[in-house]
């Protein structure tokens, strides 16, 4: 029972934790030319699924995890829950990001490599490193997790699920 209890609050706290850390805008290029603008996305009710890679081995399977999880959501939600496939500090060619993700089965996704986006703005960095922003005008985090706490399938879902809640609750 106090196992119980003690992963139960530690799951709280960490969520509430999470709650109330909010989004770092950027503005960034993708790779194949558009502009984002972060917050513009979030105020307009989209949930960005961030997917930092180096690319690497060990940034696979939570990648297409995550990708998997954004993509059960395009039939209940199109268009609003997007994935941005983001390389670690900028720095590997798009031709390389692009052919690693279409090499790994990700698809439908966002890729940049730009340093404006910066992990290292979400606390530590890890590879892989998933993030996920949303609520609308409050920018919040619901996931941050690196390397293999990054996997974590439902996690994801329930993070997307809370971000969509909350754009729902300001729309109300």
């Amino acid at each position: 029972m106090k196992k119980y209890l003690f992963i139960t609050l530690v799951s709280f706290a960490c969520t509430f934790t999470l709650h109330a850390q909010t989004a770092v805008n950027f503005t960034a290029n993708d790779c194949i030319g558009n502009t984002h603008d972060l917050f513009t996305e979030l105020n307009s009710g989209k949930v960005i699924v961030l997917v930092w890679v180096m690319p690497c081995p060990g940034c696979i399977d939570a990648s297409q995890n995550a990708n998997e999880v954004v993509a059960n959501y395009a039939m209940t939600n199109p268009g609003q829950v997007l994935m941005y496939l983001v390389d670690d500090y900028g720095n590997t060619p798009c031709a390389t990001l692009d052919n690693w993700a279409l090499a790994e089965n990700i698809t439908n996704i966002t890729t940049f490599s730009d340093s404006t986006i910066r992990m290292s703005d979400y606390g530590g960095v890890g590879m892989p490193k998933i993030v996920i922003l949303g609520g609308g005008f409050g920018h919040g985090v619901y996931f941050n997790q690196n390397n293999v706490l990054a996997n974590d399938s439902l996690g994801i879902a329930n993070a997307v699920d809370s971000a969509l809640a909350d754009v729902t609750a300001i729309a109300s």
